[in-house]
């Protein structure tokens, strides 16, 4: 699910196109810290007053201005610079909450409206006005997975792009994504209803580089929007031929590539590669399984098939597996 701009240097497409900058954030710090607070929590109101009164105690309102604005750095490597993007999670969603109920005032002294402040509680408002943190109502209620505020917002927002990039929380890649729709915040943090709610509305829209949503899903594993997105948006390919199977493979989800293999299997991305070679590549034993039926026996431009390809990079495991088919 790369943010994918494609490469301007001379490396396989198996390789990831951005590389994390290590750099800790207080935001990281924040949610490393506070997450054995919210194992069992699905929504703010869950939270025990204790454990409230403990997470207020690490950073006070700082920690509430933290979650809404602060952004992580990570390295482009086709444009030779360090970006941000904001942190995306769950937890930091259930976080924002929380502290919106306990200490919301605060925030209209930094510019924000009572609208926006409701919103960040889950509350219903018409106000969409984007807000200081560079967000509006409408992506925040697309972050909590809020399928009634984003229905009642549908006609006003529906199809409408962030201004602001994202980056899911547990990737380590670096990829983050510019322009995404708030059916794509919800293929990142695998939302099914609300998918399924805003599929007619805003299905095969594109972000960064002609990424999908079924791209982003299937690259953060989100399952339950895969599903959802598959009818819609199979087949479609972004920048240098990549499908959202060959994002699957990249990352190691052999459940959302046994799923889109029937649909997408057999195509190459720019460089000849099929989603099997790149999985032979990264050594994901796993996937290959699930792609060596639609896939075996095909060569990329050098001639390659992916067994040759993985006892290039010493993949044995795949090797002798393929033995059989190649």
């Amino acid at each position: 699910m790369a943010s994918v701009l494609g490469f301007g240097f001379n490396v396989p497409d198996c390789i990831p196109e951005e590389v994390p900058d290590d750099s800790p954030t207080s935001t990281t710090d924040l949610l490393q810290a506070i997450s054995p607070f919210l194992s069992n929590v699905r929504r703010p109101e869950e939270l025990p007053e204790e454990a409230v009164n403990q997470i207020a105690m690490l950073s006070g309102d700082g920690a509430f201005y933290m979650l809404l604005e602060e952004k992580v750095r990570f390295y482009l490597k086709i444009c030779r610079r360090v970006e941000t993007g904001y942190l995306l999670s769950r937890e930091r969603a259930t976080l924002i909450g929380m502290f919106a109920r306990k200490r919301g005032p605060i925030l209209l002294y930094r510019g924000y409206t009572n609208g926006y402040i409701n919103a960040l509680q889950g509350l219903p408002t018409n106000d969409v006005m984007f807000q200081p943190d560079g967000w509006n109502s409408w992506f925040r209620y697309a972050e909590q997975g809020n399928v009634e505020c984003l229905r009642a917002l549908m006609d006003t927002c529906a199809g409408s792009q962030a201004t602001f990039s994202v980056k899911l929380k547990d990737d380590s890649s670096g990829y983050s994504f510019a322009n995404v729709t708030a059916l794509m915040i919800a293929a990142m943090l695998d939302y099914p209803d609300v998918c399924r709610l805003l599929l007619d509305r805003e299905a095969c829209m594109v972000c960064t580089g002609r990424t999908t949503a079924l791209m982003i899903a299937a690259w953060c594993g989100s399952l339950g929007a895969a599903r959802v997105l598959l009818d819609k948006e199979k087949g479609m390919t972004k920048s240098r031929n990549w499908t959202a199977l060959m994002e699957a493979t990249h990352s190691n989800n052999p459940e959302l590539a046994e799923i889109l293999a029937p649909y997408e299997s057999g195509k190459k991305n720019a460089s000849g590669w099929t989603a099997m070679m790149i999985g032979a590549a990264r050594g994901h034993l796993d996937v290959v399984k699930k792609l060596v039926q639609y896939e075996k026996q095909m060569t990329n431009k050098r001639g390659d098939t992916a067994k040759m390809v993985a006892k290039q990079w010493r993949h044995c495991s795949i090797v002798d597996f393929l033995d059989e088919y190649e």
